[in-house]
């Protein structure tokens, strides 16, 4: 392909207007509207507000029974007894006569359940190992490595039950904080379950374990001791003013590409590829990670995916039913967001390659090549999404600044949007994409380690993070929703044979 005109330098319609046009204004209504529906961070922001709700409500509940059990105790004082008790006692007693009344106390209870059986059924509780109740494997928690909207990812140390010992990345999530954001993000919890389970591909982050224990739910993954992409290009900032070089962004690019056409494959839309969602291994390759936010479409001879009729036995029919080969559905990072995602117009895969353009350019300036200026005003910033080009660095190769070109393109016709694709643009030319996909092809950079455990390439805010309490998220009757989980649990990488995933 040929390199794409370098008046893209001079980006038109950089500068929102001060007074919209009747069609400009109805476009930024549509935008805005666009933005407020973003299911994501809406529930997100839903979930934290009744949590706080039930903290406080709560932390009520037991200061009010901390005041009847303390002038109950002053009554009996009085009375010259230590154990008789008074009818208040009993009122006392009453109300608060579970466990899980009181925040904080041992929590019982079997919730939808039936019979109470938690105890049974999980074991006892220990806030310093996750221990899978059916298949005794455990794991010592030891640091917070990261977090996400409904979830932390803890260090863990395998102890007994495995087949390989070390150190792996596990991600907690509470299951309170699913019952209270909904069906759609308890579906979607399984969703990435299945694909991290079924996807076996050297870029996609793969399933080691995964369990529910009374209270969350626990997927086990490989510890990418290099960190994220996105903590790397922060290095880079700080040590050169720039983001990082040509050579090693371009490299990252075609692994995720990679990954992402592995994900396509099986029908499946990431929707929320950003810097912070890939890992560097410790090998120095990659390794796309969080799919809360992913979806299955239905596949079509005509949607830009790779062909998978090769595969055998995997039919549309059996695979694809009830699935639509488009979706509406307003979701992800709104920075890294698609024009027709924003525009409520039904999408594809196409979203992924936009932001697989928004990441390379990320990497490459360590800026965004749509932003909301110094105040970070989001409305500036998703005009510009839709209406701007970016400020392409006059000192990019001419063959980069045609791939960004190519990949941010603000109609998915014009736009990369497959593998094929972007292997037939001049950045790619001579590119050995055999040796990439094997991992025989050496990376740019390797992180530098000195342990196993080195946290060299751990954001800072987690060096001193308090380790994660079952206090921190109250137990209470209904939360364990054991049958609706039933099917989550995991031991594919104990004896290694995923397939395709759905």
């Amino acid at each position: 392909m040929a390199p794409a005109k370098d008046a893209d330098l001079e980006p038109e319609n950089w500068v929102m207007p001060e007074v919209l046009k009747p069609d400009e204004k109805e476009l930024m209504e549509t935008i805005t509207r666009s933005a407020r529906r973003n299911t994501y961070d809406n529930a997100k922001k839903e979930t934290k507000g009744k949590r706080m709700s039930a903290r406080e409500e709560g932390d009520a509940a037991a200061a009010e029974a901390e005041k009847i059990a303390a002038d109950a105790a002053r009554r009996r004082k009085k009375k010259g007894g230590c154990c008789g008790g008074g009818a208040d006692d009993v009122v006392a007693r009453k109300k608060f006569a579970k466990p899980g009344d009181l925040p904080g106390a041992s929590r019982g209870g079997g919730g939808d359940d039936g019979g109470g059986d938690d105890e049974r059924v999980f074991g006892a509780e220990d806030d310093a190992v996750l221990k899978d109740p059916s298949g005794g494997a455990s794991y010592k928690i030891k640091k917070v490595i990261g977090e996400g909207g409904f979830s932390r990812v803890l260090l863990v140390e395998a102890l007994g039950g495995h087949a390989k010992a070390g150190l792996f990345a596990a991600k907690i999530i509470p299951k309170s904080h699913l019952k209270l954001a909904g069906d759609s993000f308890i579906k979607a919890t399984m969703l990435e379950r299945d694909l991290l389970a079924g996807i076996a591909h050297p870029f996609v982050l793969g399933l080691y374990h995964s369990f529910q224990e009374k209270d969350r739910l626990v997927m086990v993954v490989d510890f990418c001791q290099g960190g994220s992409v996105h903590y790397h290009v922060n290095i880079a900032v700080k040590a050169t003013g720039r983001g990082l070089d040509e050579k090693r962004s371009k490299f990252y690019v075609a692994e995720i590409a990679l990954g992402l056409s592995q994900l396509h494959l099986f029908g499946i839309v990431h929707r929320d590829l950003k810097l912070e969602n890939v890992l560097v291994k410790r090998s120095g390759h990659i390794a796309i990670c969080d799919f809360g936010t992913s979806k299955t479409l239905k596949r079509t001879a005509t949607d830009g995916a790779p062909d998978r009729s090769s595969m055998g036995d995997d039919t549309p029919g059996r695979r694809d039913a009830g699935r639509q080969p488009f979706t509406r559905s307003i979701i992800g990072t709104p920075a890294y967001m698609a024009p027709e995602m924003l525009l409520e117009q039904p999408y594809n895969y196409s979203v992924d390659w936009w932001a697989l353009g928004v990441a390379f350019f990320t990497m490459l300036r360590a800026k965004l090549p749509f932003d909301g200026g110094r105040n970070h005003e989001e409305e500036k910033m998703l005009w510009r999404i839709v209406k701007s080009r970016p400020r392409y660095d006059a000192s990019w190769s001419p063959d980069t600044r045609a791939a960004l070109q190519y990949l941010l393109q603000k109609l998915p016709k014009t736009r990369v949007t497959s593998l094929d694709q972007l292997k037939q643009l001049d950045l790619y030319a001579g590119f050995d994409w055999a040796a990439v996909e094997t991992e025989r092809a050496r990376p740019p950079f390797v992180p530098a380690l000195k342990s196993k455990d080195d946290m060299a390439y751990v954001p800072v805010k987690y060096a001193n993070a308090p380790l994660p309490s079952r206090a921190d998220t109250p137990y209470k009757k209904g939360d364990s929703m054991r049958k609706l989980f039933r099917d989550f649990s995991h031991r594919g990488a104990f004896a290694k044979a995923p397939s395709a995933p759905f």
